[in-house]
């Protein structure tokens, strides 16, 4: 058998239908082991959740056709992609569903009924399509689901349809009662202190925030909430620019917006929660309802037949107006904690009860980390990646072996200054810190991390180094192991002239007592994160060890993509000896009609303008607007470096910009030379006659490459992504770290697990 659904539908990160049909999917693995499974989307794979490897995804291929709303692409082009698989069953998982031949067997199943009962706050390509098509498809399926039995009456009272049956959500084993010590780890982690009321709701007209915003400020500021805070989990959906300015203008008082929260921390944060209101205009079920009721918290829910349904008999019910919620939330914090949580895993309808009643946990002491970084000098690309770590842990210490940030440049750091090592006093460090290699293993050994939870090291040299207790948790960003050490200490060696005599023997000594302490120092590390799977096979080569891969923020939004280009070629890096500038350089004056603009400065300038021919403009070193304006305006971008991974090919398709790289390293992986959305083109080998091979090749399938197509591929690696990432990884790392000394429910530990994968 050959099914397929509505990929769309598993867009990350997952909604409350989403996770729906994520779960459904691995129910019909399932049930059907044999089947062939079939997901139909625009977007890309690393912007979908695919159930398993058993999922084959049908992508759009055309980078023009993506910009389609979601169901027109459905009812359009993922139709053909439909027809072209011979399907026997298509499961509309959003209802709506493509053109398919009579002989497809349809399912159906309606989650909600917004378009009917608040079409107002939807977006109008969604509120669209549904007053165009959902009650023909409605009515074109051969089955037809509901998820709540609210949801089916309303089916019968306003379209005379019949559901075939109603299957609610399931709820995941995980949603319980937890460990105190569990829930305070992570209420720790999460940097929230009780007592708090909790909302889990996008932030959209629907879910009525503002109101609950409004309600929750009346009450604290007459005295009644004097010490609650307001914690606000979910993405953000709707831009809803006033709202945004609300919640920001209430954190002075007790507003806390903790944005998307990883599904390992859920249970504790509902459990640790006076409770949870819901105040929603409209739902279709509401799972937060009753995942909340499983984890023991009090509930305050609108007058909605599907939020009843959820809130079962101990849900406090509200109109859903500031006077109705506030009302709600002082009923709900007169009514006395249930002593045995509900256990709702059975449906909404259930009202059993746990099996053991457990104190509530009441308070700890905020999670202290640690971030070390090796040397601050300059703002460069571990320094982007230090900024980024700083934002997703505002209340963490910083360390360095030495900081030399000039004032012009220290922004990145929001005002801290770091503690340093005994190096930021030695003679001449300013200038000649490197100087001192010999000396930074000591030095960064000495730094006291012993009051810290979590230590994280951004580590190109030393930083893992930093020694840790066994009740702390050490995890490193790793850009490299010590390249220079390592595999390319013979590259170095030549570059700085000491192949040969007392120096190169003084030299291989120091690399040697380097790679030795460099491996003792990866056994205190808990766990590797590489920024490319080319680090990741280094670090696996080098410390044994696996690495989990986040790749570092690009600033995406600083970048405006330019469609028409101009005719000429780019070179924008440092004129250091690995980045083959003067190569590239080379390369050009062998191609008179081609124009070759160079924007950098560095020790290989020289040669590089020794090489330069009339067709070649060397610029030295430019400001920022002046490189942005290049990069938007050049055919190419031509990279000759062997990256660990390689920031600037991903600025450049940012601003529409193919590029033409060096096919090893870091490039593999950030730019996309094959496949029907390329953003660039490879050569194989560091050669002046490759790199004409591969501009010629470039500009003989110049239909291969867009703008939009680099600007998409770029976006995958935006700071945002890199942020959730690293605070998914950091929080789930450290629930299994601390599983292992407390006792914590196994499924609790699974999931800490499996959120990393």
């Amino acid at each position: 058998m050959r099914l397929g659904i509505d990929g769309e539908a598993l867009r990350l990160p997952l909604s409350g239908v989403g996770q729906y049909v994520h779960h459904f999917c691995h129910e019909l693995e399932q049930l059907w082991p044999q089947a062939e499974f079939y997901a139909y989307a625009r977007l890309p794979a690393e912007r979908l959740a695919l159930p398993s490897p058993r999922w084959t995804l049908r992508q759009e291929r055309h980078e023009a056709l993506r910009k389609l709303p979601s169901f027109l692409w459905l009812k359009t082009r993922g139709a053909a992609l439909c027809r072209e698989d011979n399907l026997n069953v298509f499961w509309a998982g959003r209802t709506l569903l493509p053109h398919l031949p009579r002989s497809v067997r349809i399912v159906s199943t309606v989650h909600d009924l917004n378009h009917v009962l608040v079409p107002e706050t939807m977006e109008w390509p969604t509120l669209l399509s549904h007053r165009l098509w959902w009650r023909g498809d409605l009515q074109r399926a051969d089955a037809l689901l509901a998820n709540s039995r609210g949801t089916a009456q309303r089916l019968r009272e306003l379209f005379k349809a019949n559901s075939h049956d109603v299957v609610p959500p399931g709820l995941d084993a995980r949603f319980q009662p937890v460990s105190d010590a569990l829930e305070s780890e992570a209420l720790r982690m999460l940097g929230i202190e009780p007592p708090y009321l909790l909302s889990v709701a996008t932030l959209e007209p629907r879910k009525n925030v503002r109101t609950l915003l409004q309600a929750f400020l009346a009450l604290r500021r007459a005295g009644e909430l004097p010490a609650h805070r307001l914690v606000l989990a979910g993405a953000r959906g709707w831009r809803d620019d006033a709202l945004e300015a609300e919640l920001r203008g209430a954190q002075s008082e007790g507003v806390q917006v903790a944005g998307y929260i990883a599904d390992a921390l859920m249970p504790a944060l509902y459990a640790g929660a006076d409770a949870l209101v819901c105040p929603s205009l409209y739902e279709g079920f509401g799972m937060p309802v009753l995942e909340a009721r499983a984890c023991g918290a009090r509930v305050v829910v609108s007058d909605v037949p599907e939020l009843r349904e959820a809130g079962g008999m101990n849900a406090v019910v509200v109109t859903p107006t500031v006077d109705g919620v506030r009302e709600g939330i002082r009923r709900a914090l007169r009514r006395p904690r249930l002593d045995e949580p509900e256990l709702a895993h059975r449906g909404a309808e259930s009202g059993e009860h746990a099996s053991r009643a457990r104190p509530r946990y009441r308070g700890a002491a905020p999670m202290k980390i640690a971030i070390v970084h090796e040397w601050l000098a300059t703002y460069a690309g571990s320094e982007r990646v230090l900024e980024q770590m700083l934002q997703v842990f505002p209340q963490a210490d910083l360390f360095a072996v030495v900081d030399f940030v000039s004032d012009a440049e220290r922004a990145f750091l929001h005002g801290r200054r770091p503690k340093t090592t005994f190096i930021q006093r030695l003679p001449g460090a300013r200038r000649h810190f490197r100087a001192y290699l010999p000396l930074m293993p000591l030095a960064i050994e000495q730094l006291d991390l012993s009051a810290y939870d979590i230590v994280l090291s951004s580590s190109h040299a030393v930083a893992k180094g930093v020694l840790t207790g066994p009740h702390q948790l050490h995890l490193s960003y790793v850009h490299s192991p010590i390249r220079y050490a390592w595999d390319l200490q013979h590259q170095y060696l030549a570059e700085s002239g000491l192949t040969r005599g007392f120096k190169s023997a003084l030299a291989r000594a120091l690399l040697h007592y380097l790679r030795l302490w460099d491996v003792r120092s990866a056994n205190g590390v808990d766990g590797f994160i590489a920024n490319s799977h080319f680090i990741a096979q280094r670090i696996r080569k080098v410390y044994r060890r696996e690495a989990t891969v986040i790749h570092p923020p690009v600033d995406v939004e600083r970048f405006v993509p330019r469609m028409d280009k101009e005719d000429f070629y780019l070179s924008a890096s440092r004129m250091v000896p690995y980045k083959r500038v003067p190569l590239i350089v080379q390369a050009f004056a062998a191609m008179p009609g081609r124009r070759l603009v160079v924007i950098g400065d560095g020790p290989e300038f020289a040669k590089a303008k020794a090489l330069a021919a009339p067709n070649v403009t060397l610029l030295g070193y430019q400001r920022d607007a002046m490189l942005v304006d290049h990069m938007q305006r050049a055919k190419a971008l031509v990279f000759a470096a062997e990256e660990d991974f390689g920031i600037a090919p991903l600025e450049a398709q940012a601003c529409g910009t193919p590029v033409i790289a060096f096919g090893r390293g870091g490039s593999l992986e950030t730019v996309r030379g094959v496949g029907p959305q390329r953003t660039g083109s490879f050569f194989h080998e560091q050669s002046a006659a490759a790199i004409i091979e591969a501009v010629q090749r470039f500009e003989a399938e110049p239909e291969q490459y867009s703008a939009q197509a680099c600007r998409t591929h770029a976006e995958a690696f935006s700071q945002p992504v890199f942020r959730s990432a690293l605070r998914r990884y950091v929080q789930a790392q450290w629930l299994a770290f601390r599983a292992g000394g407390v006792d914590v429910e196994p499924e609790a530990q699974a999931q800490a697990v499996l959120d990393l994968q």
